[in-house]
């Protein structure tokens, strides 16, 4: 498998299982996208990470407009969810009450209510922590991987019909961060 297709599945999972918020739709020119890197400098590390990722968002966003993409992408979330819920039963539950608890800290919050909220709090985090393991069970398996594999490489085919340098700006975005790393930032 290629660096940037790895960097690439990261990038579209992220972005797609998360649904993460819409980019701003600026596109820095092309240039930007290959600014040298110091690695004296983790600040550089994470402005030119950000500048990337807001660019491949505003490419990811048009690519997943595709109505192709997005019936396979409810396909894949509901294929998740079936197995969540075959894997705890009570799932759905889990999620009902991690609502319910929201609505209980809002609540001991504006009565001033710090022990409530802090126990609230505390369940809340341990639901949460719950939900995520069992996703991230789910997101291991064989099958769920492939299925997402295949996803993610549609997203960058698609990603690099609307915008050819994509290939290079996940190549980048993946130098970035393996320089942040190597950087310790």
């Amino acid at each position: 498998m290629s660096r940037f297709l790895r960097c690439g599945q990261t990038v579209i999972a992220a972005a797609a299982l998360l649904s993460l918020v819409a980019c701003s739709g600026e596109t820095p020119p092309p240039e930007e996208a290959s600014l040298p890197i110091t690695e004296s400098d983790p600040a550089t590390f994470q402005e030119e990470f950000a500048r990337i990722q807001q660019r491949l968002g505003s490419i990811r966003q048009r690519a997943m407009g595709d109505s192709a993409l997005m019936a396979e992408f409810a396909a894949l979330r509901d294929v998740v969810e079936k197995k969540m819920v075959e894997l705890d039963p009570e799932i759905s539950a889990h999620r009902q009450h991690l609502i319910a608890l929201q609505a209980d800290y809002r609540q001991a919050e504006q009565s001033g209510d710090v022990e409530t909220s802090k126990q609230i709090q505390q369940e809340g985090s341990a639901l949460q922590a719950k939900i995520r393991q069992t996703e991230a069970q789910v997101l291991q398996q064989e099958e769920i991987v492939e299925r997402m594999t295949t996803f993610q490489e549609k997203v960058v085919a698609r990603m690099t019909e609307i915008d050819p340098e994509t290939p290079t700006l996940l190549e980048r975005a993946t130098a970035v961060a393996e320089g942040r790393q190597a950087s310790g930032g």
